[in-house]
């Protein structure tokens, strides 16, 4: 994970206000629940729009630069903010350990392993 100060923001956000967290969706359409990693780009300064060229009421991520986020690469965005690497992304071997997959309460604790692993290994790099 390279970007550990936004990763233990999501999860501070997500376990301060549960309400506003759920992995079932990208963002909701009230804008202010979402899933890890629409958390992460809210938190990046994204926001969130009625998907235009669609016309059904999906919401899509706009970047700071006014680019919009295609359709269905939230995920790839999301991840790419964070850092995750290909592991800590998918898990193990077994679909049940990929992220995206997982229940509110299971992905909040899968997160929370990877910071915690995260923070320990940059403490042994800094103490040998």
């Amino acid at each position: 994970m390279e970007n550990l100060a936004l990763a233990e923001e999501v999860l501070a956000l997500a376990e301060a206000h549960p309400e506003n967290f759920d992995m079932s969706d990208w963002v909701k359409p009230c804008g202010t629940a979402a899933c890890l990693f629409g958390h992460a780009m809210l938190l990046s300064g994204y926001t969130v729009r009625p998907r235009l060229e669609t016309g059904i009421s999906r919401l899509e991520f706009v970047r700071p630069d006014g680019t919009a986020v295609p359709e269905y690469a939230e995920e790839d965005e999301g991840r790419a903010l964070l850092g995750l690497t290909k592991e800590e992304f998918e898990g193990g071997d077994d679909m049940p350990d990929f992220l995206p997959y997982l229940n509110d309460d299971e992905a909040i604790a899968r997160f929370r392993e990877i910071i915690t692993a995260e923070r320990d290994k940059r403490k042994e790099a800094v103490h040998g």
